[in-house]
């Protein structure tokens, strides 16, 4: 069952399960546990086979190591190690790295890939 269809089936099941509740007596004082992503991603894994369970896995680490990177570096040119401030002229590479446009238009003249991109 794909990632997307068997988050949607857990929370249909919590949802007829609170609605079960809460005609009875104990409703009010029932605590769930609180099902995160990493939750439904680790259910998905146990259904898999191990070399699709080692893919996946691979897949998801890349995944959640991008995200890491795009929000540390989001926040700042790589060039001047300013924080970016609000109505400043950024420059978007193809890559979606964002830079000062003038920062980054000198390392553009020298080179024509992204600075963010490591080869």
């Amino acid at each position: 069952m794909p990632l997307g269809r068997l988050f949607l089936e857990l929370q249909r099941r919590i949802r007829d399960f609170l609605v079960s509740q809460s005609s009875s007596p104990y409703g009010n004082q029932l605590q769930l546990p609180r099902v995160t992503s990493e939750d439904v991603v680790d259910m998905y894994l146990d259904t898999l086979t191990m070399p699709q369970r080692q893919r996946t896995q691979h897949r998801v680490a890349i995944a959640r190591h991008l995200a890491a990177e795009a929000e540390h570096n989001a926040a700042s040119c790589v060039f001047c190690i300013c924080d970016f401030e609000d109505k400043q002229l950024l420059s978007i590479l193809p890559c979606f790295h964002e830079f000062h446009a003038e920062c980054v238009d000198e390392w553009l003249k020298v080179r024509l890939s992204s600075p963010s991109v490591s080869r």
